[in-house]
């Protein structure tokens, strides 16, 4: 695995695509002949980490495929949704598509816009089948009419706005601009002292596992801070006893992020296995922050 903490978080989603497409696979065959509930958790859990790992490394067009994939097993497992083997079909489609997204990842140099096509068209067949309705071909992005500019009011000139003298009228007299005068000096203010550094935010880790589910919540608390321009972060991990790869993506990357961003992240009260992960991984040393 590659040093680089980009690299190794990308291998790592990869990872997570290639570890639950055999599990899916699988899975969406045996739903043509009984849709267990144990198989549909096993499959929403499966999309859910997906989704959370593309997120992380901010692979959208993953996210999209396995958001809408979730929701069907979602769907299904609360009754709404009937899954048929053409819906499998679809689904099936979906797993490739998601390989391909994985396998492409590789390529540093990958422009994701060239899956728009791919994704859009999918998405409207996923959201066909929880509507119950089935689409033969992806619908055409919507365009977007602006309405038109308003036309400025003709601005009048400045001989346009001078009177006008009738005839035989002595011509009006142009107005004086008034004296100008010199502004007093401005007063000399003391200056104030520094202000103190705010004190660092510190989030708490409730879970004892951090996987995709545990990190989801965490991963948008984070965000609001560094959106609010916190300088400091700290992450309490004295709860977390276990992390899966989702869970060591997400310490990774957020260190990442933020320190990017102009905060700084460090990880707190991190247990010995924990510790152990991350020390193992380098995630540690990423972004400067460190484990205490």
């Amino acid at each position: 695995m590659s040093t680089d903490p980009n690299d190794m978080m990308l291998e790592l989603f990869r990872s997570e695509v290639e570890s639950h497409s055999d599990m899916l696979t699988t899975s969406l065959l045996a739903l043509e002949q009984e849709a267990s509930a144990s198989t549909l958790e096993r499959m929403m859990r499966a999309a859910h980490s997906i989704k959370g790992a593309a997120r992380i490394v901010q692979v959208a067009p993953a996210v999209e495929v396995a958001h809408v994939m979730e929701d069907c097993f979602v769907a299904a497992q609360k009754g709404t949704l009937v899954i048929t083997p053409d819906d499998v079909d679809v689904m099936l489609k979906g797993v490739d598509l998601l390989a391909r997204i994985s396998a492409a990842s590789r390529d540093p140099g990958t422009d994701w816009s060239h899956f728009q096509g791919a994704v859009q068209g999918l998405v409207v067949e996923l959201k066909g089948v929880l509507a119950g309705e089935r689409s033969t071909s992806p619908a055409s992005p919507p365009t977007h009419s602006g309405s038109a500019l308003p036309v400025p009011s003709p601005v009048p000139s400045p001989e346009a706005s001078q009177p006008v003298a009738a005839p035989g009228a002595p011509a009006p007299v142009a107005a004086t601009a008034p004296p100008v005068t010199s502004a007093p000096p401005a007063p000399v203010v003391a200056a104030s002292p520094l202000p103190t550094p705010p004190e660092p935010v510190r989030l708490v880790v409730t879970a004892r596992f951090l996987d995709a589910v545990a990190a989801e919540p965490l991963r948008q608390q984070l965000l609001g801070q560094v959106a609010r321009g916190v300088p400091q972060v700290e992450l309490d991990l004295q709860q977390v006893e276990d992390l899966d790869a989702v869970g060591l993506t997400f310490l990774a990357s957020a260190q990442d992020y933020a320190g990017r961003r102009g905060t700084e992240l460090h990880y707190l009260r991190v247990s010995p296995g924990v510790a152990t992960v991350l020390r193992m991984t380098g995630v540690a040393a990423v972004g400067g922050g460190e484990t205490r």
